[in-house]
């Protein structure tokens, strides 16, 4: 999603630690760190929140942050102000309030079978709040109170802690999987001179809940001469890719031009589609005239290792069989399976791989 680390810094302080309360405090003992999720998902489906968004723990805590989904996230806790201009990374651990006055870990790109963790350990009570500056809407906050103190009684232990943040996700998948079911294109549309065009939209993004990571419809169903055009309807930013990526940021990259033909013989890619304005190559729409008959495999570049993934299937332009209807998910599990050496394949090609993803998703 669009990155806002060069806010102003008035508009940084909204985000900014709020309402320090009482003194620096200390126990025997420092508690176990406290799990909070930075974001989950599955195949289709990235829940971007902190789960759970608001936790209370003892002072001298650390909460231990687990990027635990593909999706790429930072975490930003701001005392005051901030700084002014972009802010250092802060190596983790890190310790909040501190002399710089701010708490960055910079952009992390989670994994499933292997999340990578970010501490901050809280050393003064207060309520502080922290955000996400990649995924609008994706906002916490954490209470730190003294042990023995009024509100010591409403300190999280990890078992209540998780299951807030249990039931937080499954609401929120819950929600994306009924926004996935709607979307839709506009209908088909006539072509000049014979043929059609199927319009098919790049997943959504919803602040506050996530993203639907799918093209919906994923598999689409054309004749020769057809065209497919791929349209935006928020501000989350995808590309289309047919063959090997190009080995260049997709941010950068101007990508084919909207309209062009193509038949499966070479590599293909859209520049960035968004309603938002990632550079002065990104549109708001793609589309592609298929001119040769198969069956075409096609990726997200910055979401394909989360299951954004489709196909168009071209039949001969002579055949009058009624075509089948366009629908599904292009999610893993759909009968999908077989992408994950494809999606391999295509970005060991491009000289890609993770790092390179992460990077695009910047």
């Amino acid at each position: 999603m669009k990155r806002f680390l060069f806010l102003p810094a008035a508009a940084i302080a909204l985000f900014g630690a709020v309402g320090l309360l009482g003194a620096p405090g200390a126990s025997a003992a420092d508690p176990a760190p406290l799990v909070v999720k930075v974001g989950d998902g599955q195949p289709g489906y990235a829940v971007t929140q902190f789960l759970p968004s608001n936790v209370t723990i003892q002072t001298g805590s650390t909460i231990e942050f687990d990027f635990a989904w593909f999706e790429l996230h930072n975490i930003a806790l701001f005392e005051g102000d901030g700084p002014a201009g972009k802010p250092v990374e802060t190596p983790s651990p890190a310790t909040f309030p501190n002399p710089s006055g701010y708490v960055f870990s910079g952009d992390i790109n989670g994994d499933p079978a292997n999340p990578t963790k970010y501490s901050i350990k809280f050393t003064k009570a207060g309520t502080y709040s922290y955000t996400c500056f990649i995924h609008r809407g994706m906002d916490a906050s954490v209470k730190v109170v003294d042990a023995g103190s009024a509100g010591a009684g409403s300190i999280d232990n990890q078992l209540s802690a998780t299951a807030r943040a249990n039931a937080q996700y499954n609401s929120g998948i819950v929600q994306l999987k009924v926004i996935g079911a709607g979307l839709k294109g506009a209908p088909d549309a006539s072509k000049p001179g014979g043929g059609k065009t199927v319009e098919s939209v790049l997943g959504n993004f919803t602040p506050g809940i996530g993203q639907v990571l799918q093209f919906a419809p994923s598999t689409i169903n054309i004749r020769e001469g057809d065209s497919v055009r791929w349209v935006s309807q928020d501000g989350a930013p995808h590309d289309v890719v047919f063959g090997a990526p190009p080995q260049a940021s997709p941010f950068e990259f101007p990508g084919a031009k909207s309209g062009s033909s193509y038949d499966g013989t070479k590599p293909t890619a859209s520049s960035i589609i968004s309603q938002d304005d990632f550079g002065p190559t990104t549109a708001k729409s793609f589309e592609l005239v298929f001119t040769k008959a198969g069956s075409y495999n096609y990726i997200c570049l910055l979401h394909a290792d989360q299951g954004m993934v489709g196909t168009v299937v071209v039949q001969a332009r002579g055949t009058t069989a009624p075509l089948p209807p366009n629908t599904g998910t292009g999610r893993f599990g759909d009968g999908l399976n077989g992408w994950y050496i494809i999606i391999g394949a295509l970005l060991l090609a491009a000289g890609v791989g993770t790092a390179g993803v992460a990077k695009a998703r910047r």
